[in-house]
């Protein structure tokens, strides 16, 4: 991705979500963001709990795979989280969310493992109010690892916000291995429908970027994977192989 897209035209890689409306919008944007809409949209969606935390003030978020640092901008410039923190194991990515993100002193990226998340120093036992995970967590090899790290990190009464998409019927193996350690699922909710139409309506937009950056012997891959319409992200959530879910899993107070 970096080197397909190396300006910061894509800056959120998820597969989106939107409400079930015509425009599919959910929350208001700056003219700027606009065009990320849907995938910020799942940001949000995620970050504020499926709507039960209006802000993040005062709170430290981070976030494994973070990518190209898109979600955790959002996070601070819209719920206004004191600081944000993004674990990557691709140097090249870090590099470059340090360098874009530069003049943002409450944004920190950092190189690592998302199943090993407390050997970094900046990630200590019992410290992180947030750890936010959006469409990325089914591809650790292993599930219960990363949670465990996450179980380790947060603060008493911290939340994990994990959206994520696989095969349908993987979901229940890992909602037992989420609640393996002291965290428990206190909400969850199918967002299968959300992010179908999220697609229809943003199919375009990727289209367009795959056309116009991408070389040619690369296209057929990354339509396959865009989610667009007749992607195989696409087909599988339309056919129900595939599903969305959003947890908010908490760790207990005391």
């Amino acid at each position: 991705m970096l080197m397909l897209y190396p300006n910061g035209v894509w800056k959120n890689v998820n597969y989106g979500y939107a409400t079930l409306t015509e425009d599919g919008q959910l929350m208001k944007l700056d003219k700027e963001d606009e065009e990320e809409r849907f995938s910020l949209q799942l940001y949000h969606w995620t970050a504020t709990a499926m709507g039960t935390l209006k802000t993040l003030d005062g709170m430290v978020v981070v976030e494994p795979s973070s990518g190209r640092g898109g979600g955790l901008h959002y996070i601070l410039k819209y719920l206004k989280a004191k600081k944000v923190i993004g674990v990557d194991i691709s140097t090249a990515q870090i590099q470059w969310c340090k360098e874009y993100f530069a003049k943002e002193p409450a944004m920190e990226f950092l190189y690592g493992d998302a199943e090993n998340l407390s050997k970094l120093p900046q990630l200590q036992p019992n410290t992180i109010d947030i750890v936010l995970s959006i469409d990325s967590a089914h591809l650790y090899p292993n599930f219960k690892r990363f949670c465990e790290e996450v179980d380790r990190i947060l603060k008493p009464g911290g939340y994990f916000l994990i959206t994520d998409f696989r095969e349908t019927k993987f979901f229940e193996q890992a909602e037992r291995e989420m609640e393996s350690f002291s965290m428990k699922i206190v909400k969850k909710q199918n967002n299968t429908k959300n992010v179908v139409h999220g697609l229809k309506l943003d199919g375009e937009r990727r289209k367009k970027l795959i056309e116009q950056h991408v070389h040619f012997w690369f296209r057929p891959f990354l339509r396959w994977n865009s989610g667009a319409e007749g992607s195989r992200i696409f087909k599988g959530l339309s056919s129900g192989k595939f599903a969305s879910m959003t947890y908010v899993v908490q760790k207990p107070k005391n």
